[in-house]
């Protein structure tokens, strides 16, 4: 199975993707979709605009680009992530072969956006995936001016109907597909360490002995497929170990 990373950026953020490039980004294919390019990576401008509003935008322009070229007819799956994430890259793969082409997955949110608050839409901090041979399935999407990404997602997908997953099938088991939009440290006294700067220059091996837990830690980590607001080195670093030693077994965590 072949995918690609669109990590979803911004021309401000430079320093987002660096530290995604030198952990679980790295040596995986991927292209940055941005506005201004930087000509550090391998980017794609989908707006002229760097606020925050243009995410919209951006991803409009790369889903109509998608649906009507062939630049990315090779993947079997293009998997939506924002710059401040991580993927358990070992779990993903592994799972890939039993995923549906004819699904998009993802986190699955509910209210919250005034315009539209029936709908349900994916988290874009979480991730998402959908295949392009899908994608080609549908209506272009359309720019509805929210300038909120993902709620524009879930307006896309609810006018083609398509089928939206979270959860996969193995040998007749059901999985949860569990992705996190949320920092996973928030219980944690290692939070309150971060925002004293006690914590912020040590090695990822050595914050095994400062995160509270750690075994239980690394459970409710490996329980998800990926975690949203991990800007700092030293959370991304661990839990980007934490994910490395993921194993078949883990599998299990998510029934």
């Amino acid at each position: 199975m072949k995918y690609k990373i669109i990590l979803k950026t911004s021309y401000n953020n430079s320093k987002r993707v660096e530290l995604c490039l030198s952990t679980w980004l790295k040596n995986l294919d991927y292209i940055c979709l941005t506005d201004l390019l930087t000509g550090k990576f391998n980017e794609i401008s989908g707006s002229e605009r760097t606020d925050y509003y243009s995410a919209e935008e951006k991803t409009v322009n790369f889903i109509n680009l998608v649906k009507n070229t062939n630049q990315f007819d090779d993947y079997d799956w293009l998997v939506f992530i924002d710059d401040d994430a991580i993927l358990n890259i070992k779990m993903f793969e592994y799972i890939l072969p039993y995923l549906d082409k004819n699904c998009l997955y993802g986190l699955k949110m509910h209210g919250g956006f005034g315009k539209a608050p029936n709908l349900i839409f994916p988290s874009g901090g979480a991730g998402y995936f959908i295949s392009p041979s899908l994608i080609k399935k549908t209506n272009a999407m359309v720019n509805n001016d929210w300038g909120v990404e993902d709620v524009s997602v879930g307006k896309w997908i609810n006018d083609n109907k398509l089928n939206f997953c979270n959860y996969f099938i193995i040998d007749g088991v059901r999985y949860e597909l569990r992705l996190n939009g949320w920092f996973p440290f928030d219980s944690e006294k290692s939070k309150e360490q971060i925002k004293n700067n006690i914590i912020l220059t040590v090695e990822a091996d050595q914050l095994v002995d400062v995160v509270e837990n750690h075994d239980e830690k690394r459970i409710q980590i490996l329980r998800c497929l990926t975690h949203h607001y991990i800007r700092t080195p030293v959370f991304m670093d661990y839990i980007h170990k934490c994910f490395t030693s993921w194993k078949i077994s883990d599998l299990d965590l998510f029934k």
